[in-house]
């Protein structure tokens, strides 16, 4: 029988096989990654978010929930351009939406239905700072320090 941790060493020196044949060790393959972020260069991100999630018959610290069903979800897209070597300026926009249904028992017995819609659009302006991680031409971590402004509105209701 086949025990876990031979499955994961054999996984682990398959993968590391291949990310070693995979990599190219020319100065002209590894500076073309690092020239991307050169001054004058433009970027784009895009990003999306997906969450939802469901419990039922969950004891809190002040109520009982009988049943909760959440979706979450955010889509983003950001603009930039780079200022000197490695330090873009940018925008971004989001969109963020969340939808909860919860019907839980209060401390008295009550059953309570709470239902809530949130819908939130968000522009941030944002100045990056790009740093190579391990040394490497490839492999950069990129913080964006942000001023955000939001604009939104919650819908909730609850009966009894």
């Amino acid at each position: 029988m086949i025990k876990l941790y031979q499955i994961a060493l054999v996984l682990g020196f398959t993968l590391t096989v291949n990310s070693l044949t995979a990599q190219d060790s020319t100065t002209m393959v590894a500076n073309k990654y690092y020239n991307a972020l050169c001054k004058g260069n433009f970027i784009l991100s895009l990003g999306t978010n997906l969450n939802t999630y469901t419990s039922k018959n969950e004891d809190q610290l002040l109520y009982y929930v009988l049943d909760e069903k959440n979706t979450r979800f955010n889509i983003k897209l950001g603009f930039g351009y780079y200022i000197k070597d490695t330090n873009p300026v940018g925008v971004g926009f989001r969109y963020y939406y969340d939808k909860s249904n919860i019907i839980y028992e209060n401390a008295i017995g009550d059953t309570i239905n709470y239902n809530e819609l949130t819908n939130e659009y968000v522009t941030n302006l944002f100045y990056g700072i790009t740093k190579s991680l391990f040394n490497s031409k490839r492999v950069f971590m990129i913080s964006d320090p942000s001023l955000f402004f939001s604009v939104g509105n919650t819908k909730s209701e609850r009966t009894f």
